[in-house]
């Protein structure tokens, strides 16, 4: 359900806004699960992962890489 999938987002900003990184990157994840072409919510969770310092480079480049393909731009 896309709304119960903003409510995950919603949170998972409010987490990361907090520097509550992993909280975030959970939220995220769900929100994900939901809404797999919501380009913000893999923005997000990259910029939570690079915060949170315990994704690798090749981690977050995967990331960047779906938020290319969405047409997003990082």
């Amino acid at each position: 359900n896309p709304q119960h999938a903003d409510a995950y987002s919603y949170r998972g900003n409010a987490y990361l806004s907090k520097g509550q990184y992993d909280l975030a990157i959970n939220d995220y994840d769900k929100m994900i699960e939901l809404n797999p072409q919501d380009v913000y919510v893999y923005i997000n969770k990259a910029f939570a992962c690079e915060k949170s310092g315990n994704y690798t480079s090749s981690q977050i480049e995967a990331l960047k890489q779906k938020i290319r393909d969405l047409g997003g731009q990082i």
